[in-house]
């Protein structure tokens, strides 16, 4: 799964707009780093770990009410540790 992919996966999860925004914001900044020539992977990661701490955050707030549902940040969780494994992978 690429970042576009993560992007367009929270885009199509019904989210109410400040989850959506403030998830895909994080992730498009993680992207802004991977573009030549200036390209920068651990900023892009540091991005991807910001959006791993706002997927904790929406699954659990507010507590009657969270922005993401557990099979949901299970999901996006999975497919950013992806990307920052193979980010770390091709980039030691």
């Amino acid at each position: 799964m690429t970042i576009d992919d993560l992007i367009n996966t929270i885009a199509g999860m019904g989210l109410n707009n400040g989850v959506k925004t403030d998830l895909i914001t994080k992730l498009a900044c993680a992207k802004g780093f991977l573009v030549p020539p200036n390209v920068n992977v651990g900023q892009a990661i540091q991005h991807l770990n910001i959006f791993l701490s706002q997927v904790n955050h929406w699954s659990t707030h507010p507590p009657s009410n969270p922005g993401l549902t557990p099979a949901q940040a299970t999901l996006l969780t999975n497919a950013a540790q992806s990307i920052i494994d193979l980010l770390t992978y091709c980039y030691p």
